[in-house]
């Protein structure tokens, strides 16, 4: 990928989502939780916020472009909270995941 289409990636996950740097993920269908490493931004922090070192959100499946992940996997997630719904909510297309490090499990 060019720089030139990079930025506009990343320009548009993070017009609703922030970037974090997750791990020790637990899922369970569409519900997932992770403690939160790293917040890279927080323009779209709710409530709780990201110190708090854990955060629920709604993932989507693999089916939509996710890496599968397991528990002990790192990853940069783009998250965002929606103040209707009081949840937080993984970006929903492509890429939703980056796993930058994997557990030592078979690869």
């Amino acid at each position: 990928m060019e720089l030139e289409g990079l930025y506009s990636f990343l320009a548009q996950r993070l017009a609703s989502t922030d970037a974090l740097l997750i791990d020790r993920i637990c899922i369970d269908g569409q519900a997932a939780t992770a403690r939160v490493l790293k917040a890279y931004t927080s323009k779209h922090e709710g409530s709780p916020k990201y110190n708090t070192g854990e955060i629920s959100f709604v993932g989507t499946p693999s089916s939509w472009g996710n890496p599968t992940l397991s528990p002990n996997d790192k990853a940069v997630a783009f998250i965002g909270y929606i103040e209707n719904s009081k949840r937080y909510y993984q970006y929903n297309w492509l890429a939703h995941f980056s796993i930058i490090e994997q557990s030592d499990r078979e690869r």
